[in-house]
């Protein structure tokens, strides 16, 4: 889509993005039919990777509550819950040494299967979905299915995108570290009554209220701090996927593809941010649903599927918004643009 095509188009606040997204994706039943059925791959590829995270992680909490960390277990029907007897014990650094040196092997397969597996099948569903979505906002119609597959190959290449999507990655890899650190803290030093899958801590086994105390104090500062860096996550994250767009959508990749999403929302962070939540919140209220029914209720495969089907779907349209996103982005900055060079001085659009 070039600058003329964008500056036509109406200028978008947030509700404005989300109207417009959905309009693209219901009002062309062929782009919804077309990517459901060039998702099935990435599908069964999610499927693939879900199976093998819930083996994995039941398998480092099986470690964390063996016989060499005291617990009690309390079991109710098929519902077991586990208390973790000493806080100290659990505190101590071995357990998540432990969990790392007895299942290293199914955490390198787990990064294997998501890195060759996972990540190449989204990153082509991406540019299908990309291609298309970017026609019909430009005010194209969809052709046949071969045509769907077809033109992507012939006017869009796949290196530029998977050197930018491998960026994206990297960065998104060292912010959710960052987090996964930060969230353990909060959890070492939080006295967490039933929480998670039904674990607990003693109260009682603080010795002296200002322990008690210096904890809780330790808990809020890493709290705020995960808090503070998990809220940046989203807001990057629209950053990073925008970088995405414009590798599929112009001849820019890597970092400076990301570079020039990052200057062209710089105005528009806040917004980004918005947009990113409500998909980021799904994904999670997802996960947390489908460890609690397959681990409490041993309901696995059939709510793993619709797991899967749901970030599928979900898929569809967070690159419809990020693609209409990145268009209102680019307007405004050559809008702006054009006002520098007619007037002299900025026009801030707002």
């Amino acid at each position: 889509m070039d600058n003329q095509t964008i500056l036509k188009k109406d200028k978008l606040g947030l509700p404005g993005i989300l109207r417009q997204s959905l309009s693209i994706a219901g009002k062309n039943p062929k782009l919804l039919l077309f990517s459901l059925l060039t998702s099935f791959p990435l599908f069964l590829s999610l499927l693939i990777f879900e199976f093998l995270f819930h083996e994995t992680l039941l398998n480092s909490v099986d470690t964390l509550l063996s016989d060499d960390a005291p617990h009690a277990t309390y079991c109710n029907g098929n519902i077991c819950s586990f208390t973790i007897s000493s806080y100290s014990r659990w505190n101590q650094p071995f357990s998540s040494t432990r969990v790392i040196a007895e299942h290293y092997h199914r955490f390198v397969l787990l990064g294997l299967v998501y890195l060759m597996l996972v990540h190449t099948l989204d990153l082509l569903n991406t540019i299908l979905i990309l291609c298309h979505s970017s026609a019909l906002y430009a005010g194209d119609t969809l052709q046949s299915v071969k045509a769907f597959f077809l033109r992507p190959i012939k006017d869009f290449s796949f290196k530029g995108p998977l050197i930018t999507s491998l960026y994206a990655l990297g960065l998104s890899t060292l912010v959710t570290v960052g987090l996964i650190s930060l969230g353990s803290h909060v959890w070492m030093y939080g006295p967490w009554p039933g929480f998670p899958f039904f674990m607990g801590y003693d109260f009682y086994s603080f010795r002296r209220w200002d322990e008690f105390i210096a904890a809780f104090v330790l808990m809020l500062l890493f709290g705020g701090a995960f808090l503070a860096l998990l809220i940046k996550y989203i807001e990057w994250s629209s950053v990073w996927k925008v970088g995405i767009v414009i590798s599929v959508l112009e001849e820019k990749h890597g970092h400076i593809a990301i570079g020039v999403a990052a200057y062209i929302s710089r105005e528009c962070r806040r917004r980004g941010f918005l947009l990113m939540l409500p998909f980021f919140l799904w994904r999670l209220g997802l996960r947390f649903i489908c460890l609690y029914l397959t681990w409490a209720n041993n309901w696995g495969r059939s709510v793993m599927i619709a797991q899967v089907l749901g970030v599928c779907l979900s898929n569809l349209l967070m690159w419809v918004v990020l693609l209409v996103y990145h268009c209102d982005c680019k307007r405004r900055l050559l809008e702006k643009k054009m006002d520098v060079e007619g007037g002299g001085k900025p026009v801030l659009h707002q």
